[in-house]
């Protein structure tokens, strides 16, 4: 993961963020709200998430709790997060 990190086009200050927080295990938060006004954008994030956490064959209940954060962190209701894991 560090040298994933090393090799990421972003500032040094993030990076020793990124490391910093991944050695501490905290949670870094994750702001939307540049999406909320682009639902097109929105749904397919969700959609490239589920398919993602699918690739193995299995949906684990981790990922399926992540894509419902991320669901709802972008506004949609808990019906509408449901529906995409269903039917991608």
């Amino acid at each position: 993961m560090e040298i994933l990190i090393d090799k990421a086009d972003i500032s040094y200050q993030e990076k020793l963020m990124l490391l910093e927080s991944m050695k501490s295990g905290s949670k870094l938060k994750t702001d939307y709200s540049g999406l909320k006004n682009s639902p097109d954008d929105a749904v397919s994030l969700l959609i490239d998430l589920v398919g993602l956490a699918k690739r193995d064959g299995e949906f684990h209940i981790k990922e399926k709790l992540y894509v419902k954060q991320v669901g709802k962190g972008l506004g949609f209701s808990g019906e509408d997060i449901e529906e995409i894991m269903a039917t991608t």
